[in-house]
């Protein structure tokens, strides 16, 4: 599978290093972000105000990014049986929405 841009954060699981944790902030200058939009897009059909809002809201004075919940991930992943378990026996409301691109 081609990872594309995701190959950064596949890197990040495997090792857990610093090294590769900064590899992915890096990931997330306005310069880059572009291709989260257009990576995998047959038709570049994304709007561009909302590339324009992503570099606004990451070149805010004193803007940190968190990364942290994108380590989780693949343990999030592992766990969806068991959220899946959870629903069937507690019948609880759950609004999800998932796509293809």
């Amino acid at each position: 599978m081609d990872w594309g841009v995701w190959a950064p954060l596949q890197s990040w699981w495997k090792s857990g290093s610093d090294e590769e944790r900064e590899g992915v902030r890096a990931g997330f200058l306005p310069s880059r972000t572009t291709k989260w939009h257009t990576s995998g897009n047959r038709k570049l059909t994304v709007a561009p105000r909302h590339i324009i809002l992503d570099f606004t809201l990451l070149e805010r004075p004193g803007n940190q990014i968190s990364i942290g919940p994108y380590f989780t991930t693949p343990t999030n992943v592992k766990l969806l049986s068991a959220v899946h378990e959870y629903f069937r026996k507690s019948q609880g409301s759950c609004l999800a929405a998932w796509g293809k691109q």
